[in-house]
């Protein structure tokens, strides 16, 4: 069995969706009501769970647990005005030496952590697994530092009790939120739609996208990786019987915000009035760019993108949309 930790967040829905697809017999927790009843109409086991209180971890099974993929945590776009370093610590950092030693107990030695992309910020690039290097002012501070904090916990137990932990740095993840089958428990977690999926929606019309700051060949360049392929990686991981320590999660190119929303017109727009571009270059675009060194993650992890361009991944990202109904409310609310 797989226990997977923040199971009705974005990554984690479609993660439970990957494992079952692939076999694995899986157990969702949660602190979400709305969570746990998205998965019981899947028929996918849940468990309510407080990563915070060691108490709760009884209610876990405690025999044949393959593996944990540790998703929960208190993130910077969940905190509040009073959110404060304790808190990130509390849930970050002590919630996730309570998994350690729930997975110590149980024999478990398997553990998929996802950490910060933000922990990366200013490193030299292209960024490798173990460079470390960010602001420690600003509203990411405390809560890299907690994620940084439970990484170094998994080292030690990974070297103490001969666990198998892996740290998953992921990249730029781009996938469908507001327009997936989850959508509804997304919904009652996230009141805002993202940039990308308004950038989608204005597509769909055929309406004007305008792309702020440089946009010129030598700016800054993403790498994104597709929610698909993302949660694709975390499952080889788990396959995995010898790998442990830290793996970046990216696809290794690279994509100008221009080549970004030119790719999103050319798959979304309506051919007969395909939306127009305006560039606002005064306005502040990326703040930095991010390309990935994944040389480690392909010798070590027997995985490559299944969606080979970012065009693959919105045309895929189209075909759901399609499929659930979406695309089609979209384009008919413009007529």
């Amino acid at each position: 069995m797989i226990v997977v930790t923040g199971a009705t967040g974005f990554i984690g829905t479609y993660l439970v969706d990957q494992l079952l697809s692939e076999g694995f017999e899986v157990l969702a927790t949660g602190r979400s009501k709305a969570g746990e009843a998205y998965f019981k109409k899947l028929g996918v086991p849940f468990i309510p769970l407080d990563v915070t209180d060691s108490a709760n971890f009884k209610l876990l099974p405690q025999t044949n647990v393959e593996g944990v993929v540790h998703l929960a945590a208190l993130l910077v776009e969940r905190s509040t005005r009073g959110t404060t370093a304790l808190d990130y610590l509390k849930t970050n950092t002590i919630g996730t030496l309570n998994i350690l030693d729930y997975c110590r107990k149980v024999g478990c030695n398997k553990i998929v952590y996802t950490t910060s992309l933000n922990e990366a910020r200013r490193s030299s690039q292209p960024i490798k697994e173990d460079d470390i290097k960010f602001d420690y002012s600003g509203n990411h501070a405390a809560y890299v530092i907690s994620k940084l904090t439970a990484a170094e916990y998994i080292k030690h137990y990974s070297e103490e009790y001969g666990m198998k932990g892996i740290v998953v740095r992921s990249s730029i993840i781009h996938g469908l939120r507001y327009y997936s089958k989850s959508v509804d428990l997304h919904r009652s977690d996230w009141a805002f739609k993202t940039q990308f999926e308004i950038f989608i929606e204005t597509a769909i019309r055929g309406e004007p996208l305008e792309i702020w700051g440089d946009c010129s060949p030598t700016a800054k360049v993403r790498d994104l990786i597709y929610i698909k392929d993302e949660v694709g990686f975390i499952a080889a991981c788990l396959k995995n019987k010898n790998a442990s320590g830290r793996y970046n999660s990216a696809t290794g190119k690279y994509l100008t915000l221009d080549e970004e929303i030119k790719t999103i017109i050319k798959v979304f727009s309506p051919t007969d009035h395909p939306s127009k571009i305006t560039y606002a270059p005064h306005k502040p675009g990326p703040e930095w760019s991010i390309v990935f060194d994944v040389s480690k993650t392909r010798r070590g992890i027997d995985w490559v993108p299944k969606y080979k361009t970012y065009e693959d991944a919105l045309e895929d990202m189209k075909k759901d949309m399609i499929q659930n109904g979406h695309y089609q409310k979209i384009a008919e609310a413009s007529k």
